[in-house]
C-alpha cells in the first residue's frame, strides 16, 4: 500500500510543483523525466503488488462523508495496469514529442498532464462516492484543457465545448445514480432507473451512440499523445464503471433487459463507428470511428454477460466478462500504438491527411512495423492481441447453452450477422490507413524530407507493439489472471483455466476445441521458410527489373496512385442511407474553381439539431429574467439562498 501512495503523491506533486517551475526549457525536460519515472513506478505497482488495501485520507476542513478513500482490489490492479501500459509509453513519447511546442505551451501540458493521470489513477482507486466523482470531474476538467489549449479556430471551439458538454451530461448522470445507490432501498425498480442513469453517464464517456458525436470532433484538434490517453484509457474508465456497477453493486438485482440494451447499443456503435472510419481521410478522425466501433464491441460482450448471467449460462457469463477485459486491454495497446504512431508522422511531416501521404515505409521504417503491428492487432489478425477477444467472441456463438432461450437464440443471428459485417470493415479499414499512408510513393513532394522518429518515439511505439504480440502469442497468463478477478465476482464464475498454452472455452485439460497461438506461429514460420527454399531453388538464376505498366499511359505522375476518397468510395455508395454527404461544387465563372466533399452523420439533422433547436427556443423564454437591474439580481440571490436554506434545514 505504501507504494501507491507514493504514486498518487508523486503526480500530485509533479504537477504543483510544474503550476511554480517557470517556463525553461531545462527544468520542463525535467519535470518530464519525472513523469516518466511516476509512470515507471505505476507499472510496477499493477505489475508487483498483489492483494487488497484501503487508504482512508480524512480531512478536517470536509464532512466526514466527503473523505478521500482510496482502494486497491484486483479489478482496480488490472485497470491501473491497463493505465501504465499506455501512460509509460506517452510518457517516453513525449520526450521528444513536445518539443517543437512553444515553452508556455510545454508548460500547460505538462502541467495539465499530471493532473489528467491522477485523476484517471484516482477514478480506477476510488474507495467511495466523493473521490470517484471528484477524480472524475477532475479527468473530465483536465482533459477539456489538453483538448482546446491551441484550439484556435470556432469549430475546435465548438469540438471540446460539445465534449464538456456531453461530460457533464454523463457526470450529472452519474451523479444521480450514486446518490440513488447510497441513500435509498434497492428494489427492482429503482435498479433499473440506477441502471439507465449509469449507463448514458458512462455511454458519455465511452463515446456510444448516441453520445459518440465529441469523439471526431476532440481527436484531430488535440496532440496525439493524449489522444492515446483519451482512447486508450479515458474510455476504459467508463468501461470500468459499467463493470463495478453491473456486477459488483447491482449483481443481485440484474435483469436480461440491461444486456439487450446493452447489446443493441452496442451494436449500433460498431456499426455505425466502423461505417464512418472507412470513409474517413484524416487520420485521426478515423482512429475516433475506431474506437467508437471497439467500445461498441466491449459492451455488447458486457451485455452477453448479463444476460447469460440471467440465464444461468454462468460459463458462457463467465468468458463474455473474461472478453471485456481483455479486448479493454487490447484496445488500450493497439489503439495508444496507432495514435502514437500518427503523432510520429505528423511531426515529421506535418500532415494527418491520408491523401496526402505515401511512402512513408521508406522514410520512417521504425515507425511503419510498429504500426502495421497496430494495424494487425486492431484487424483481430491472428497472433496478435485483437485476435484473442474476437476469437473468444465468435467462437461464443458455437457453444452449449446458447440456443436454450428462443428469444436469444433468434436475436443472436443478428448479432453475428452485424458482427461479421463489422469486423470485415475494421480489415477494410486497416489496409486504408496503413495501405495509403505508409505504401506506394510519396503524394506530395515535401514528403520527401520526412526524417525517422526520435530514439524517445520508436521505443514508446516499441513497447506496445511488443505488449501487443506477446499478448496474442501468449495470453493464457492473462487469462489466468482475469480469471482469478472474475471468481472474485461470483462463485459462479471458474477458476483460473488449466491450460497453458492452448486458447479453448472449455474448463477441462483433455478438451482439445481450442488452438496454440505458438504452435501457429511456428507453422506459419515453417511454411514461410519452405516458400523460400522453394523459390531459391526453382527460380530463374537472374532477374530483369522494367519499369510498371502503365496502363496505357506514357508518364506515370504520383497523382495516380489510389487515394484515400477513391478507395472508400464503393462504401459511401453501399451506406449512403446510413451517411450525409455535403457538396461544395464550383460554378463554372469561378476563377479557381474548388470541389469538396464532406461526410458527415445523419445523426445530426435528426437528433441533434432539433434538439438544439429546442433548446435554444426555451432560452428563448426565459429572457425575461435578465432585466439588467442589480437590484433584481440580489432578490434572485436571495431567493435561492432561501431555498437552499430550507431545504437544508428540512433535509
Amino acid at each position: 500500500m505504501a507504494l501507491l501512495k507514493i504514486v498518487v503523491l508523486a503526480w500530485l506533486g509533479l504537477g504543483c510543483v510544474s503550476i511554480i517551475l517557470p517556463a525553461r526549457r531545462l527544468l520542463l525536460q525535467s519535470s518530464r523525466y519525472g513523469s516518466m519515472l511516476a509512470a515507471l513506478a505505476v507499472f510496477c505497482l499493477a505489475a508487483f503488488y498483489h492483494g487488497s488495501s484501503t487508504w482512508l485520507f480524512d480531512t478536517s476542513f470536509f464532512p466526514y462523508k466527503l473523505g478521500f478513500a482510496i482502494q486497491f482490489d484486483p479489478l482496480s490492479r488490472f485497470f491501473v495496469f491497463l493505465l501504465s501500459l499506455s501512460v509509460l509509453a506517452v510518457s517516453v513519447f513525449g520526450q521528444s514529442y513536445f518539443n517543437h511546442f512553444t515553452l508556455r505551451q510545454q508548460k500547460l501540458i505538462q502541467t495539465v498532464s499530471c493532473f489528467f493521470i491522477l485523476a484517471m489513477l484516482l477514478v480506477l482507486t476510488a474507495g467511495n462516492t466523493f473521490t470517484f466523482l471528484f477524480a472524475w470531474e477532475l479527468m473530465t476538467f483536465s482533459s477539456y484543457l489538453l483538448i482546446a489549449f491551441n484550439a484556435t479556430d470556432k469549430s475546435a471551439r465548438q469540438a471540446g465545448f460539445l465534449y464538456l458538454g456531453i461530460a457533464h451530461l454523463g457526470f450529472l448522470s452519474i451523479v444521480i445514480s450514486f446518490f440513488l445507490l447510497g441513500n435509498m432501498p434497492i428494489s427492482a425498480v429503482s435498479a433499473n432507473f440506477i441502471f439507465v442513469l449509469m449507463f448514458i453517464g458512462f455511454g458519455a464517456k465511452a463515446g456510444l451512440f448516441p453520445l459518440h458525436v465529441w469523439l471526431p470532433g476532440v481527436y484531430p484538434i488535440a496532440p496525439s499523445p493524449i489522444c492515446a490517453l483519451m482512447s486508450g484509457v479515458i474510455l476504459k474508465t467508463a468501461i470500468y464503471g459499467m463493470i463495478r456497477f453491473s456486477f459488483y453493486w447491482l449483481l443481485p438485482y440484474q435483469q436480461a433487459w440491461w444486456g439487450y440494451s446493452l447489446i443493441t447499443i452496442g451494436l449500433c456503435s460498431m456499426l455505425i463507428g466502423v461505417i464512418h472510419a472507412a470513409l474517413q481521410t484524416d487520420m485521426k478522425r478515423l482512429l475516433a470511428y475506431s474506437s467508437m466501433e471497439n467500445l461498441g464491441f466491449i459492451v455488447v460482450s458486457l451485455g452477453f454477460a448479463i444476460v447469460f448471467y440471467q440465464y444461468h449460462q454462468y460459463a458462457l457469463s463467465d468468458a463474455a466478462l473474461l472478453i471485456v477485459l481483455l479486448h479493454s486491454l487490447s484496445h488500450s495497446l493497439f489503439k495508444s500504438l496507432l495514435f502514437l504512431s500518427t503523432g510520429s508522422i505528423l511531426h515529421a511531416t506535418g500532415e494527418r491527411n491520408l491523401g496526402k501521404l505515401g511512402g512513408l515505409i521508406q522514410k520512417m521504417p521504425w515507425v511503419s512495423g510498429c504500426a502495421l503491428i497496430g494495424c494487425l492487432a486492431m484487424a483481430g489478425l491472428p497472433l496478435f492481441s485483437g485476435f484473442i477477444s474476437e476469437w473468444l467472441y465468435l467462437r461464443i456463438f458455437f457453444s452449449q447453452g446458447m440456443s436454450s432461450h428462443f428469444d436469444f437464440a433468434i436475436f443472436s443471428s443478428v448479432i453475428v450477422a452485424v458482427s461479421v459485417l463489422v469486423f470485415a470493415l475494421a480489415g477494410f479499414v486497416i489496409v486504408k490507413f496503413f495501405g495509403i499512408a505508409f505504401l506506394g510513393r510519396p503524394r506530395e513532394s515535401h514528403l520527401v524530407h520526412a526524417g525517422p522518429a526520435s530514439w524517445f518515439e520508436r521505443l514508446s511505439l516499441v513497447w506496445l507493439a511488443l505488449w501487443s504480440v506477446f499478448i496474442g502469442l501468449w495470453p493464457m497468463p492473462f487469462i489466468s489472471l482475469l480469471q482469478k478477478i472474475l471468481h472474485g465476482i461470483s462463485n459462479q464464475f471458474a477458476l483460473p483455466w488449466p491450460h497453458l498454452f492452448t486458447l479453448s472455452l472449455s474448463q477441462s485439460a483433455a478438451n482439445h476445441d481450442g488452438f496454440v497461438p505458438v504452435l501457429l506461429l511456428m507453422s506459419l514460420l515453417a511454411g514461410l521458410l519452405l516458400i523460400f527454399i522453394l523459390i531459391k531453388k526453382y527460380s530463374a538464376p537472374s532477374l530483369q527489373r522494367n519499369s510498371a505498366w502503365g496502363c496505357g499511359f506514357n508518364v506515370i505522375t504520383l497523382r495516380m496512385q489510389e487515394s484515400s476518397e477513391g478507395f472508400s468510395q464503393p462504401f459511401k455508395l453501399i451506406f449512403s442511407k446510413l451517411i450525409q454527404t455535403r457538396l461544395a461544387l464550383p460554378k463554372a465563372t469561378d476563377v479557381n474553381p474548388h470541389y469538396a466533399a464532406q461526410v458527415t452523420e445523419r445523426i445530426w439533422p435528426l437528433f441533434y439539431t432539433p434538439l438544439t433547436q429546442g433548446v435554444w427556443r426555451i432560452v428563448a423564454l426565459t429572457k425575461w429574467i435578465q432585466q439588467g437591474k442589480i437590484a433584481v439580481y440580489l432578490t434572485y440571490m436571495a431567493f435561492t439562498l432561501f431555498i437552499l436554506l430550507v431545504g437544508v434545514l428540512w433535509l
